[in-house]
Parts: structure tokens; C-alpha cells; sequence
């Protein structure tokens, strides 16, 4: 092998079944912890489910002050469910999916439509704007 001393590995300990049965190991662990996670999550929201049909409206307190703990990026979430034609807006998409990126996909497809969306909902005029093929599966936006 070729290299500078300093990027070489120290060897380890333990041999080949060693590492081998501690990574099993690590990953049978790994899988408890979530399994009880889960169960955790689970019994949570059944709690949550049952507290809301006591009828006591101390569930509806609850989800207002869930609300306001959380991050909306500006947009009521209300606002974003009376949408219409399209449904729920893009961005409700990743709100509501706990994930950023699930409305990508939307992007993707149709960037000049999602650009358009995006200054419609916001309120601007949409600003002369370009777009250039890059590599392949990328398009670049030029905004003059």
C-alpha cells in the first residue's frame, strides 16, 4: 500500500467474528431502543386519542398550545388546508409530512409552475426569469 504514514488505520483488537458478533449486537440493541420508541409513540397517541374524546375540550387546549410550540415558517396551517383546487399548498406538504423535503418531488416536475405557485402565494409579481438545462436531471433559474 502506498500513502502517507499519518492516513494509515490503527489495526484493531479483534478478529473478523468478533466485530462481527459486536455489530450484530449493536444492531439488535438498535432495534430494541426503537421497537420501544414506537411503543412509546404508540401509547402516546392513544392517550392523546383518548383524552380528546373525553369531551371535556381540554384536548382542543391541548392541540391549540401544541400549536403554538410548533414551527409553522409562517403559514398557518389552516389557511394552507383551504387550498381548494390543489388541496394543501407545497409547503403544507412538508409541514404536515414532518419532513422538508417531501414536496421535492413538485419542484422536480414543474419548477416554472412551483415558482409561479410560489409568487402567487406569496403576493409578489414574478420577476422575469430564466431557465437554463444543466446536467442532466438539473435546471438552472436565472432571475434577471
Amino acid at each position: 500500500m502506498q500513502g502517507p504514514e499519518t492516513d494509515v488505520e490503527q489495526q484493531t483488537k479483534e478478529s473478523w467474528s468478533e466485530l462481527v458478533s459486536a455489530h450484530q449486537k449493536r444492531k439488535a440493541e438498535q432495534l430494541l431502543r426503537e421497537s420501544k420508541l414506537a411503543q412509546l409513540d404508540q401509547e402516546d397517541s392513544q392517550r392523546q386519542a383518548a383524552r380528546s374524546h373525553d369531551g371535556s375540550g381540554k384536548g382542543e387546549e391541548q392541540s391549540s398550545d401544541k400549536r403554538d410550540d410548533e414551527c409553522t415558517w409562517g403559514i398557518d396551517v389552516d389557511e394552507s388546508q383551504d387550498d381548494g383546487e390543489m388541496g394543501v399548498s407545497m409547503l403544507g406538504l412538508g409541514l404536515e409530512g414532518g419532513s422538508c423535503l417531501s414536496h421535492e418531488s413538485s419542484y422536480a416536475e414543474d419548477p416554472k409552475r412551483a415558482l409561479k405557485n410560489y409568487f402567487d402565494r406569496e403576493g409578489f409579481d414574478p420577476p422575469q426569469y430564466d431557465f437554463v438545462e444543466g446536467r442532466f436531471g438539473q435546471k438552472n433559474c436565472r432571475i434577471e
